[in-house]
């Protein structure tokens, strides 16, 4: 039978039953029949992409036309019509509340759609307060569900709140006097009606599941959670598994382990490329019949998710590529500078000194020896510019010490913890940065003293050196590749020069 083929037969059952039992007046047969008739077109318009919420609009459908019966004339069609005149609530209920995937989830809705199906076949007057109850307690559910996981949509989610909340109001005032009976039909009919506009048309305006699925993946709600989780929460499909076919790897699951879905056995797959390559497969759980439109949305949804998580990975392998080459970059600068000031010392410091000790003893004059001296003095500093010899040595803190008290500016210095356990490119990044600031303090600064201060804790080694000049400097020339060399180590450098004073030089490095 096909969608509209079931449809023509359901609106048949209302037109008997109306005809059988009609309203007081003609508008209150018309508005009873076309609230029954809502449920049945909707029911031919989710079938092929809903099948279960189109089963229960049918349900509520038959049941609000078999309703009707109860006002037929003494006999079997008058008792099957009381017995099931409240009995649309169950499914009307149970509808609200699997909207839009069809599956009710979580025990909690269960346990509420079949509280209300229950309460609606009690005596009458046990029914309407029970089912009143119950429309509450949907409306209560689907709040929930919505400030959980729904923000990005929430008109429609809260179209069923209020849907229920109208519910729970007019059939608890059914239970009251304060309304007569023509006025409580009415509201009843509008009641149900609207209930049936949010369950049945507000889902086929849910115009971009994937979306909704991205922001409930992406979420930081549940960020601990597996994706198959968030996501089984979402379709209300509590056996879903996921698997991503990884190219040059093949099919993995979330932790990578190997994996393959299967397709011979009962259960439903949804697959969904990945848009720079791979695909993803949604095992649906036994006996599941998913929405197939809310299916290849979720499908489309964890591909998204997928590509993101791997070109997040892949950035940060290229960024700590790029970090490991920078780090390499200055190991072997340092190495090509500790290997130079060897050279000098050794092949050039050493000539000149024996040099020395030759001409010595032959009586030449003391300006050839003066000479001699500043040559030999100048060679070592250079040597030791380009790779001091101070960060070899075990005692970093009086290596500092001696280069702060050779500043022409008085210098005060500070050292906190144990600086020498710091590792070798630390000390060599430390000894460039207070160097560097120094000379710049006597070069360009105009101050009267400067303070150095160096700590090292559990995690960072921080060298500052802070000068009471006039401030005005900037990151360029020398400050700019300190930076490049702190940075390079996983530090920070930061420059602190306004106007007028003081300045700051500071770099965190890793201890």
């Amino acid at each position: 039978m096909t969608a509209w083929a079931l449809a023509v037969v359901v609106l048949g059952l209302g037109a008997f039953a109306e005809a059988l039992a009609p309203s007081s007046s003609h508008p209150f047969t018309i508005a009873d029949f076309a609230v029954g008739a809502e449920f049945a077109i909707g029911a031919a318009l989710l079938l092929p992409r809903a099948p279960r919420l189109a089963l229960l609009s049918v349900a509520v459908a038959v049941t609000w036309f078999l309703g009707t019966l109860a006002g037929a004339g003494p006999g079997p069609l008058s008792d099957t019509g009381s017995l099931l005149l409240l009995a649309y609530r169950g499914a009307l209920l149970q509808l609200l509340l699997s909207t839009p995937s069809g599956f009710l989830g979580r025990w909690q809705a269960r346990f509420v759609a079949g509280a209300g199906w229950a309460a609606a076949l009690l005596p009458v007057v046990a029914a309407r307060p029970a089912t009143a109850l119950a429309a509450l307690a949907v409306a209560v559910a689907i709040a929930h569900r919505a400030g959980r996981s729904l923000r990005s949509h929430r008109e429609p989610v809260w179209a069923w709140v209020g849907s229920a909340m109208a519910l729970s109001a007019v059939w608890g005032l059914a239970m009251t006097t304060a309304v007569g009976d023509t006025a409580l039909l009415t509201l009843d009919d509008l009641a149900v009606a609207g209930a049936g506009i949010a369950s049945l048309l507000l889902p086929r305006l849910w115009a971009r599941p994937t979306a909704v699925l991205v922001v409930e993946l992406g979420s930081s709600a549940h960020a601990g959670q597996p994706v198959a989780a968030r996501l089984a929460r979402v379709l209300s499909d509590p056996g879903l598994e996921i698997h991503y076919n990884v190219p040059g790897v093949g099919w993995v699951d979330e932790k990578g382990h190997a994996s393959a879905p299967s397709d011979a056995d009962a259960r439903v797959v949804t697959r969904a490329s990945a848009p720079v390559g791979g695909e993803v497969a949604l095992v649906h759980g036994p006996g599941t019949t998913p929405d197939a439109r809310l299916a290849e949305a979720a499908a489309a949804a964890v591909a998204l998710v997928f590509d993101t998580a791997r070109l997040e990975a892949n950035l940060r392998r290229r960024a700590e590529e790029v970090r490991a080459s920078r780090r390499r970059l200055l190991s072997t600068a340092d190495a090509e500078r500790r290997t130079l000031e060897g050279r000098l010392s050794v092949e050039v410091l050493s000539k000149l000194r024996s040099v020395g000790a030759v001409l010595g003893p032959q009586g030449k004059p003391e300006d050839f020896f003066s000479e001699l001296r500043d040559a030999i003095a100048e060679v070592a500093a250079l040597g030791r510019g380009l790779y001091p010899p101070a960060l070899a040595s075990r005692d970093f803190g009086g290596a500092l010490k001696e280069m702060s008290d050779r500043c022409p500016v008085p210098a005060v210095l500070e050292l906190h913890g144990d600086i020498n356990a710091t590792s070798e490119p630390t000390r060599a990044a430390a000894w460039f940065v207070c160097a560097e600031a120094l000379a710049n303090v006597a070069r360009h600064s105009g101050a009267s003293n400067v303070a150095v201060s160096a700590a090292t804790g559990s995690t960072f080694f921080v060298i500052q050196v802070t000068d009471n000049g006039r401030g005005g400097a900037w990151m360029s020339g020398g400050l700019r590749g300190l930076a490049d060399r702190v940075e390079a180590l996983g530090g920070e450098f930061t420059l602190s020069s306004p106007d007028g004073g003081p300045t700051v030089v500071r770099a965190a490095l890793p201890a």
